[in-house]
C-alpha cells in the first residue's frame, strides 16, 4: 500500500495548467520541518502534483505560505538534465485540508476537502 499523509507549508506559489484537450495539473512546493535524531530542526522541501478535480479545487484555494495537509501517494518522476537522468520523488495529492487560512478566503472552509473520485 503506498499512502502518504504530511502537514507543511506551501512554499512556492502554486502553478496551475491546462492545455486545450489535457487534464487539470496543479503543482507546488510543499516545505516541511522535522526534529532530527540529535533534536536539531531539519526543512524538506517536497513537489505536490494534483490532477483533475482535485486540481480545479486547489487552483482557487491554495495559496503560497498557507498551511495544509496532505493526503495521497509517493511516486517517482523522471527529470532530463543535459547529460543525465535523474528520479525525483513526487507526492500526487488527492485531498488537501487546509489547516490555517490564508487571510480572508471565500468559500474556503478549513475543513473542505475537495473530490477525488478521478484524481491520477
Amino acid at each position: 500500500m503506498n499512502r502518504l499523509y504530511i502537514d507543511g507549508m506551501i512554499a512556492s506559489e502554486p502553478v496551475f495548467k491546462m492545455e486545450p484537450g489535457e487534464v487539470p495539473h496543479l503543482t507546488f512546493h510543499l516545505g516541511v520541518r522535522h526534529k532530527t535524531r540529535s533534536g536539531e530542526t531539519r526543512s524538506e522541501y517536497y513537489r505536490v502534483s494534483t490532477w483533475h478535480k482535485t486540481a480545479l479545487w486547489a487552483q482557487d484555494r491554495l495559496r503560497r505560505g498557507q498551511l495544509v495537509s496532505v493526503a495521497g501517494y509517493l511516486t517517482q518522476r523522471t527529470v532530463q538534465r543535459t547529460e543525465e537522468t535523474l528520479r525525483c520523488a513526487e507526492i500526487v495529492a488527492e485531498q488537501f485540508q487546509l489547516l490555517k487560512p490564508l487571510g480572508r478566503m471565500k468559500d474556503a472552509p478549513a475543513q473542505e476537502n475537495p473530490s477525488t473520485d478521478d484524481a491520477a
